[in-house]
Order: C-alpha cells, then structure tokens, then sequence
C-alpha cells in the first residue's frame, strides 16, 4: 500500500499516468495495469524474446538488436520482427495468405501469455510514418491490433530479463549523454547507481521502464512511467521519477 501511495501521489492522482514500482520485494504502483500504446518500449520485450530464441545471431541481426536497443531504431526494429516471426513487409496478402502471417506474428505474443502476461500486444512494427500494404492489414480495420501494453507488464519484463540474461549485450545500460538517459527515468538516477531502461515516445506518449541497481548491487529499483497526451510536458517522465526515487532511496535526497 505505501508503493501504491508513493506513486499516486508522484502521478497527483493523473488519469493520464500510470506507474508501476519494484522496491525491497515489494510491487505497487498507480494505474499500472492501464493498456497504453507501448511506442519503442515494445523493442525491450523483442530484445527479450530474440536472445531467448536466437542463441546464435549473424553478425547483421547482432547489430540490428544493437540499433533497435541502443538507438531505438524503427528501421532495425523492422528487420527484428522480420527474423523472429518469419515475416516481411510487401504487398496486401489475400485472406488465406494473411492468416497465416498473422498468425506467424503472433510468436511474440504466445510467448508472454504462455509465462503470464496477458494484457499485452507485441506483433507490430514501430514505424517513422506508418503501416502500409500487408503490415496495415494486419492491424485490423480499426486499428485493434496496435501494440499494446502496461507499467507493471513493462517493468516485470525488464526485470525478468535482468535475471535470466546476466550476461547479456549490455545495450540496455545507459549513461550519461544518452538521451535515453539524459531525457527519461535515467536523469533519477542516485549518484553511482547504474541503469538499465527503454523509452518510448511519440506525439502521444512519453514512457520510460528502468531498472536502479545500487554501486554495491545490494539494492535496486525498478520503475516504470507511462504518459499520454504529453507532447507539451516533456519532462513529465523525469519529474514523476523523480517523485518516485527520492521516497524510496535516501541518498537520491541528495542528489537529485
């Protein structure tokens, strides 16, 4: 219930935030079960299904994820979703051909649902300016198959991810300079305190999941902050994290 507390009020109680929180064995949040449109948040939870599958990566794929990841890259990100789910772009298919490839884009998503996440959509391109032929097909005719996620599903993933690839490329740590830090959750972080996230933002939205892990690795945090209708607050992000981190970890008093 404190979580809960810490980060309603950090959202003051906005129907448009939702944020989901990982401190000392505890869960909580506000909203955090909310359906957002995920933008390149939904790259993690590709990264995450590629080094399960894909042991074994060419040279070319290896740096796709490297792109999508690092630069957030929507054209590495189509080249991604093509080798995990047997697809490629082209042309409108007819109904036979199309059933089949959706139902091949559909990997990604069994396989969350098969460990638990049933809320999400991850089948979907991220795209500069939009779907066209096949790829709009398979959004349906009103849009219904956009990808689709939550704060809390975004932050268990990531955190997940941390513990079952301890040793995986180090793309999702971010450092100064990187506005994937500079301008998101990383802006929060404690002085020393590493971390690891994805953003994701458009005209619409503006998301960050990260996860804190303290200089002595004893602690961390995780913590995931969506927004929507923030093309004007583009620091809102980083204002809620920041909320959020100075309750839980002292030093950060000081240092935010």
């Amino acid at each position: 219930m404190e979580l809960d507390r810490i980060a309603k009020t950090a959202a003051s109680g906005s129907e448009a935030v939702a944020v989901a929180i990982r401190w000392g064995g505890a869960a909580g949040g506000w909203r955090k079960d909310a359906p957002y449109y995920p933008a390149s948040v939904v790259k993690l939870l590709y990264f995450d299904f590629a080094l399960a599958h894909f042991p074994e990566r060419s040279a070319e794929f290896e740096r796709s994820l490297r792109d999508m990841i690092v630069d957030s890259s929507n054209d590495a990100t189509a080249l991604v979703l093509d080798i995990l789910t047997d697809t490629t772009g082209g042309p409108e298919l007819d109904a036979v051909e199309l059933e089949t490839w959706m139902h091949n884009r559909q990997r990604i998503n069994a396989w969350y649902r098969g460990r638990g996440y049933g809320r999400l959509n991850a089948c979907q391109k991220t795209w500069n300016e939009g779907p066209y032929g096949r790829e709009r097909q398979g959004y349906g005719p009103n849009m219904e198959r956009r990808n689709s996620l939550t704060a809390a599903e975004s932050l268990s993933i990531l955190v997940e991810f941390a513990e079952r690839h301890p040793r995986a490329p180090d793309y999702l740590w971010r450092e100064p300079g990187d506005p994937q830090f500079d301008e998101f959750l990383g802006a929060c972080a404690p002085s020393g305190w590493r971390v690891a996230s994805k953003a994701g933002w458009t005209s619409e939205v503006s998301h960050d999941v990260a996860l804190f892990l303290a200089p002595e690795e004893d602690r961390s945090l995780g913590l995931a902050v969506f927004t929507k209708g923030a093309s004007d607050r583009q620091d809102w992000v980083t204002e809620i994290g920041r909320k959020v981190v100075s309750q839980l970890v002292p030093e950060a008093r000081r240092s935010l």
